[in-house]
């Protein structure tokens, strides 16, 4: 089969076979003139390939874990069709840890190969416009990523099955693996030749689709080296969407304060009298926003009836909503004074009912002023439909020494707590995920001795 072939056709070629020369086992062979090693899966044998037939090289200790993908599999992945044609174990030569490998085999684009540790998937290919050559680094910039120093070990072969282009028992290559997730480079350096390759984290689901199977992949355990965060967009760019949202709130509220109407539509003293009164005196009829009334000392009791205060129309805001902002003042000293306020819609006889309060206290004490409290209040009621509208208050206050109170009411006025309310929230999606990715980050770099979090 000619490469047009497996190129256009997406054909791959037939199997040929060797006969193991120990125990007459047929070895399926894919890669043909290209293999150097073949291993013999039933006795475990590892053979030279030569032109006069086969050398044994070793015999390997029987693996009692089958591959998750067989020899012969075959499979798509970026797009290009690979055969499963080896499949390796790997180990520390200083340590315990173990992780599997599989050579897969196209004959246009050549070799690439799927690693795997604690069920977490890396896909393999050579590269070689590398720069750096023979040189080690601590982090450096590839195709745009800036890839850190993760690893380093002298790795060794403790069991494989099928066919490699290379000698797979000749030492123990030195790796250093640099990791930019979801990608990693490995630059594997023997006595003889120094390969680089780049790899990039696939998902187990991935895996099993490309090349149908029906098993389980291994549970993943802990968090692979390259593992990309799951779960919505990153840090950054959440970051960039999040300044954007932050600066269109902010000419957002401002275009909101521009056309406010802070319309002040009642603005109301009420003066409590020293001697006999009328309970209520209106002010002049001829000012309806700033009004007096002169109100009985008796009045300022809970007990009391409510007093009729001024009436009022109101109309909805140019975007649809209406509120009001109610502000009591009084003059109080070491005394409290309040209010309890009633917002009547006349038509609809709905009522709206809050209460405002003041305090104020000082003195001298030790050789300093002290004081506490303040002399005016307000609050906000967000949404008030159209109409027209008669307040009704009932002032009480403990020594009845507050000469007089100032009730004001304002329509349509720009409100900044829902300004930082917003802001906040906004703030807090790129602050959660800050952190999400900086723990998943530390949790990744717990496995390596280059971990930027130990410093």
């Amino acid at each position: 089969m000619i490469g047009a072939e497996v190129e256009v056709l997406e054909k791959l070629p037939e199997t040929s076979s060797i006969t193991c020369p120990k125990c007459s086992q047929e070895l399926p062979c894919h890669t043909y003139a290209q293999a150097r090693n073949i291993v013999c899966n039933k006795c475990d044998r590892i053979f030279e390939i030569r032109e006069g037939g086969l050398l044994t090289v070793k015999q390997f200790e029987k693996y009692t874990l089958p591959p998750v993908l067989p020899l012969g599999a075959k499979g798509r992945l970026k797009g290009v069709p690979f055969t499963v044609v080896g499949f390796i174990v790997y180990q520390e030569r200083d340590s315990h840890y173990r992780w599997r490998e599989y050579v897969l085999f196209n004959p246009v684009q050549g070799y690439a190969y799927l690693s795997e540790f604690n069920g977490h998937w890396n896909f393999f290919q050579p590269i070689y416009d590398y720069s750096h050559g023979n040189n080690l680094h601590r982090s450096f910039v590839y195709e745009g990523a800036t890839f850190n120093l993760f690893h380093r070990y002298y790795s060794k072969v403790v069991y494989a099955s099928g066919e490699f282009f290379w000698n797979i028992t000749s030492g123990s290559p030195f790796c250093t693996e640099y990791v930019a997730p979801p990608y990693i480079i490995t630059r594997i350096k023997t006595e003889k030749q120094l390969t680089w390759l780049l790899g990039e984290y696939l998902e187990p689901e991935l895996i099993k689709e490309a090349f149908g199977l029906q098993a389980e992949m291994p549970q993943q355990i802990g968090i692979g080296a390259t593992e990309p965060l799951s779960g919505g967009l990153s840090f950054g760019k959440i970051k960039k969407i999040s300044v954007i949202a932050a600066l269109a709130l902010l000419f957002l509220h401002l275009f909101f304060m521009i056309i406010a109407r802070k319309e002040v539509i009642s603005n109301t003293e009420f003066t409590f009298a020293t001697a006999a009164a009328p309970p209520v005196q209106p002010g002049p009829e001829t000012d309806p926003v700033t009004q007096s009334y002169l109100l009985s000392v008796n009045t300022s009791s809970a007990e009391q009836p409510p007093i009729v205060g001024p009436a009022f129309k109101l109309s909805t805001g140019l975007l649809g909503s209406s509120n009001m902002l109610v502000s009591l003042s009084a003059p109080v000293q070491n005394d409290w004074f309040a209010t309890a306020i009633t917002l009547r819609n006349t038509t609809t006889m709905q009522e709206y009912d809050f209460e405002l309060g003041v305090e104020y206290y000082s003195g001298y004490e030790d050789g300093y002023s002290w004081s506490e409290g303040n002399h005016s209040t307000e609050t906000l009621l967000s949404a008030l439909p159209d109409g027209e509208y008669q307040t009704f208050i009932r002032p009480y206050q403990s020594q009845q020494n507050v000469p007089f109170f100032t009730l004001k009411l304002e329509n349509d006025v720009p409100v900044w707590s829902n300004f930082w309310i917003i802001l906040l929230l906004i703030t807090a999606f790129p602050a959660i995920q800050y952190f999400r990715e900086k723990n998943f980050e530390m949790r990744r770099w717990m496995n390596s001795d280059f971990s930027p979090y130990d410093q």
